[in-house]
């Protein structure tokens, strides 16, 4: 991811040049030093110079860049700094060591959600075997819950064990007055 991370920066810049050149009549190859107006404006962002752009990559099986490490750890520490007293924290490294162990826990399930959720919804195109199979789970899907959604199916159920109608829900548009 590192390495992927450090091509960014170049694509970038390599884009603002094109940009300068297509755009704002900026002649390719000029003076070594002398920008267009667009690059220029990109380099004013980061450490002002070549690296100006953060890579922050994630790799397909949950790896992650450096970028995206540092960043954890600049918010658990700006974190730990307001939230110490709150969460009765013994020390500024514990209360950041919290805090960083629970921002990797919750990126990491949402990374790992985030690639099933892709590999679930692309097994449509492999074919085969594979697509018969989320077919036949669709099609059992729908006739279980005909609206096609398994939260109001349980919404329903749940609001007719109470006595309500099963298509809204009454205390939601009950009011103090009426």
């Amino acid at each position: 991811m590192d390495k992927r991370a450090d091509e960014i920066n170049a694509e970038y810049m390599k884009t603002a040049n094109e940009i300068d050149v297509r755009w704002n009549a900026t002649i390719a190859g000029q003076v070594p030093g002398q920008l267009g107006p667009f690059e220029t404006a990109l380099r004013q962002y980061g450490d002002g110079g070549d690296h100006c752009i953060q890579g922050l990559c994630v790799g397909m099986f949950g790896g992650i860049s450096l970028e995206i490490t540092s960043l954890l750890r600049i918010l658990a520490q700006h974190g730990a700094e307001r939230l110490i007293q709150r969460m009765g924290s013994s020390s500024m490294k514990h209360c950041q060591a919290t805090l960083l162990w629970l921002a990797r826990r919750d990126l990491g399930a949402v990374l790992w959600t985030a690639q099933a959720d892709l590999i679930l919804h692309r097994i449509q195109h492999l074919g085969g075997a594979a697509t018969r199979e989320r077919s036949r789970q669709r099609r059992a899907q729908h006739r279980v819950f005909p609206a096609r959604d398994p939260l109001a199916a349980t919404w329903a159920h749940r609001n007719a064990a109470a006595g309500l109608d099963g298509h809204a829900d009454a205390r939601r548009w009950h009011t103090p007055f009426s």
